[in-house]
């Protein structure tokens, strides 16, 4: 995890993230073998990486207060680091090497704002009723949509 947007020009690209082990990367949460790091910081940690077989999943949660877990296989394996800025963006950078030949992932987020409350609105207006009310086209469409 980070909260260096990796999209910046500016963002610093390490070659390995062994190179993020230093004292200018604790902006860097890292799961690595069965140690979490943030830069020179280093705790042991319940999950090693080095034992995952083929199909585990692994999972990663900030929550709220800053804690970071990560789970397996859905089992939390408990609180990794502490102290996450949950009042800025926050990334995940996957670093795959060894036996890894597919990664995917999945994002379970929170719903927008904007989701809930179409799915609010609909819970009492139908498509039709929705065409009635003044609003600009472009607002009818996303209330009408079904995609999340």
């Amino acid at each position: 995890m980070t909260t260096e947007n990796p999209n910046f020009e500016s963002t610093r690209i390490a070659r390995a993230v062994t190179d993020l082990f230093t004292n200018d990367n604790e902006n860097y949460w890292i799961l690595s073998g069965d140690r979490v790091h943030r830069g020179k910081k280093e705790i042991d940690y319940r999950l090693n990486m080095h034992t995952l077989n083929v199909y585990d999943r692994i999972a990663v949660q900030v929550r709220c207060n800053g804690d970071l877990h990560f789970y397996q296989n859905g089992i939390d394996k408990g609180k990794a680091m502490s102290g996450i800025p949950v009042n800025k963006d926050i990334f995940a950078v996957f670093d795959v090497y060894g036996r890894t030949k597919q990664v995917s992932w999945e994002y379970y987020g929170v719903p927008t704002l904007e989701v809930m409350c179409r799915k609010a609105i609909r819970v009492f207006m139908n498509e039709e009723e929705i065409e009635k009310i003044l609003l600009p086209p472009i607002l009818k469409e996303f209330l009408k949509a079904d995609h999340e």
